[in-house]
């Protein structure tokens, strides 16, 4: 018998967002275990702090310049408000959100290197890790490695170490 999956929708927005934000950057690169890319979005797997793991999926329904997030978060049970408080804040640690970069973007102005790299990535954020131990490990294993074997064995750890989660069908 299956089991049900609970679905609660959410957005961040501005002022929880600080734009400019390029939500494709984070989308299309370094997505590494246990993330996931599911058709148009980024799919994050939290370990809330009761222990109760959750996925969110993450869609861009904003711009650059007025940058908006849907979470489409699913669980087993029903989550609080506490709870989605809770993703809600990883997620904003996660992807970045409140870094602002216009004070960067204003020091690089007169550097035309800068400014062609800036150009071409206006807004691209970093992902934050969400732990020591998982930055630790992601630092050891992209050591002298290309990528593509760098996404192989992060996949593997979190299959062979990671909380096992019941998948839906």
């Amino acid at each position: 018998m299956a089991r049900r999956t609970f679905v609660e929708k959410l957005t961040i927005s501005e002022p929880e967002i600080v734009p400019p934000h390029d939500f494709s950057f984070q989308y299309n690169y370094y997505v590494i275990s246990p993330e996931r890319q599911e058709d148009d979005a980024l799919v994050e797997v939290i370990k809330l702090k009761d222990g109760k793991i959750v996925k969110v999926e993450l869609r861009s329904i904003g711009t650059v310049e007025h940058p908006c997030l849907e979470l489409t978060v699913k669980t087993l049970t029903k989550v609080t408000d506490q709870e989605i408080s809770e993703i809600k804040e990883q997620i904003s640690w996660r992807l970045c959100l409140t870094d602002d970069l216009k004070s960067f973007y204003k020091i690089c102005k007169g550097d035309s290197v800068m400014q062609t790299a800036i150009s071409t990535n206006y807004g691209a954020k970093d992902k934050a890790h969400l732990s020591v131990f998982e930055a630790v490990i992601d630092c050891v294993c992209s050591q002298n490695v290309i990528f593509k074997r760098l996404y192989e064995m992060m996949n593997n750890l979190c299959r062979r170490f990671g909380d096992k989660i019941q998948r839906q069908s």
